[in-house]
């Protein structure tokens, strides 16, 4: 389907560099009709835009697969 609309992600400092540049490439490759906004937040205004709806999602951070 296609989709189109705005998105608007709240980002954890930690999580910015890697994760944030690698989901918005994919996000866009997939769902060019998408407008993304990216807000580098603490954790904590991350919780208070997502408790008052200003943010559709955040990301606080990841953990990377351990090596075998």
């Amino acid at each position: 389907p296609h989709l189109t609309g705005t998105l608007t992600i709240g980002v954890a400092p930690l999580a910015t560099n890697t994760l944030l540049t690698k989901l918005l490439l994919t996000m866009h490759h997939y769902h060019p009709a998408i407008v993304l906004y990216a807000q580098e937040h603490t954790m904590e205004t991350i919780f208070h835009l997502l408790y008052t709806n200003e943010l559709d999602f955040g990301i606080l951070g990841f953990m990377e697969k351990e090596p075998t």
